[in-house]
């Protein structure tokens, strides 16, 4: 957009330039921890796995320098360049960019936090399994002295102490506050995130959600779980009908074709109309239809938009 505007700004090739380099190896992350060092742009391309990135610096009405990093195409290693042009994403941006002017404007950054040291018996009494939902759970164990969170389907994360028992992780502005056991097991953890808060309680040894056993590859201690799930109440949002549809697709997306197949006849069994093994019309379901597992392929009219 600013090269079709006919404005001038540093491109790719502008050499060095301290506010370019500002930019790049001055990422923060949402939790600020004192003596952390910044992000660099590359780095954090490399760890979500992201091809390319365009950035554009405003200032003053104009662009004063845009750059590419990575590649646009995985496959021929086109670098992406200042012109590279991309799908437009979520205008949320647009929002987001705002209200990082008006930080800046009044010179505003996140105060950093002081992280404690906490030995291994202070920390025994968090790890364990916590359910914020009947299919999301927060996982905490405790390897080589530091304190680790796994929510379902969620890459692991460091829990780092600023107090005996409340927490905080550097990728995302949340704080774990554990309930004070007095010593013996943690009985919830509180999530406060932008003056909200949710508490979830801890769960009895050895239980796990549906989505637990679907990540751990037990598909049908899963489908019984929602199976479950859906006896107990059949308007929890666990089993709406979306919502299994897209762990279908997922599981899809992710080469698992026998997974994706339970759910997917798992939901057909929940969402008939008249309950399993029944269709709308109150007849058993024909012959492949709606999942058709003789060809390994979903065929529902009603699953497959």
């Amino acid at each position: 957009m600013a090269a079709a505007s006919g404005q001038t700004y540093a491109s790719s090739e502008s050499g060095a330039d301290p506010l370019i380099g500002r930019v790049e190896n001055g990422l923060l992350p949402p939790a600020l921890v004192k003596g952390q060092k910044a992000w660099n742009i590359l780095d954090r391309i490399k760890l979500y796995n992201i091809p390319g990135v365009s950035v554009a610096v405003f200032f003053d009405k104009r662009v004063q320098w845009a750059k590419g990093y990575g590649v646009a195409d995985n496959g021929t290693k086109e670098p992406v360049t200042e012109r590279t042009l991309f799908i437009a994403g979520s205008l949320i941006n647009e929002i987001t960019m705002s209200v990082a002017k008006e930080y800046g404007r009044r010179g505003y950054v996140p105060a950093p936090y002081d992280v404690v040291s906490l030995d291994a018996k202070a920390l025994a009494p968090f790890p364990g399994r916590y359910t914020l939902d009947s299919d999301s759970t927060l996982a905490v164990s405790l390897e080589g002295g530091r304190l680790m969170g796994n929510w379902t389907g969620q890459p692991a994360f460091e829990l780092l102490p600023i107090s005996a028992a409340e927490f905080i992780r550097t990728d995302r502005a949340v704080t774990y506050d554990f309930a004070d056991g007095k010593g013996t097991p943690s009985g919830a953890v509180t999530m406060k995130s932008g003056g909200g808060k949710r508490t979830a309680p801890r769960a009895p040894e050895g239980f796990k959600a549906p989505a637990d056993w679907l990540e751990a590859g037990d598909t049908v201690r899963a489908v019984e779980g929602y199976r479950s799930l859906w006896k107990k109440d059949p308007k929890d949002p666990s089993v709406a009908e979306s919502r299994l549809n897209s762990i279908g697709y997922y599981l899809l997306s992710d080469k698992k074709m026998a997974e994706a197949i339970a759910l997917f006849k798992l939901n057909v069994e929940l969402h008939s109309g008249r309950g399993p093994g029944l269709a709308r019309t109150g007849g058993p379901l024909p012959p492949y239809s709606p999942v058709d597992i003789s060809h390994g392929r979903v065929a529902s009219r009603r699953l497959v938009p």
